[in-house]
């Protein structure tokens, strides 16, 4: 199937900042595009493309006071099969997990690492069977549960202002999934 994707962004800043963006197709799905990306920035400012130690075509640009936007449109080809299922997934200890790996599992500084939200996680979650099943039922309460509301984003709040909310940010799952390192799935 073809997929049309795309953005149009517009920040508004007080003052000259320096942005990084992290907006392109990965570079493992370019072959998947039909049409290149066409992104764009208004007013047209020069931007510096660079490639992350993920892998994560990303950019940097230094936009003026006032508004700025960030705009891309392409169409890519995808198959339409559904993400890998496996509910059989085996849990590791997190002894058992390359090192190479172990970046991935770490909390994200925009998570209390050591404070409600961990307690919240282990009361939720702790007595989900491990494995498949526990990350299932994490992913479904941020899905049922939480949403984005740019109204509600603001930088100075944590992850943690978004549970009783219900207003929420997308760090949330990846930490969520992170607390339970100890119990990392290893997918076929």
């Amino acid at each position: 199937m073809l997929i049309k994707i795309g953005y149009d962004i517009a920040l508004r800043f007080p003052i000259s900042t320096a942005v990084i963006h992290l907006l392109h197709v990965h570079p493992s799905r370019r072959s998947d595009l039909v049409e290149p990306e066409r992104f764009s920035t208004e007013p047209a400012l020069p931007v510096e493309e660079y490639y992350d130690g993920f892998g994560n075509h990303r950019g940097r640009l230094c936009a003026p006071a006032g508004t700025v936007r960030l705009l891309s449109e392409a169409v890519i080809r995808d198959s339409g099969v559904p993400d890998a299922y496996a509910p059989n997934a085996a849990q590791l200890d997190i002894c058992e997990i390359p090192a190479a790996a172990l970046a991935f599992l770490l909390p994200s500084r925009y998570c209390e690492v050591d404070s409600e939200l961990m307690d919240f996680a282990g009361r939720t979650f702790l007595y989900t069977r491990t494995g498949w099943e526990r990350v299932q039922a994490i992913c479904d309460f941020v899905h049922g549960h939480l949403q984005f509301d740019r109204g509600w984003s603001v930088r100075s709040y944590p992850a943690l202002f978004g549970i009783p909310f219900w207003v929420g940010y997308g760090v949330v799952v990846g930490w969520l999934v992170s607390l339970f390192s100890e119990d990392a799935i290893r997918l076929p």
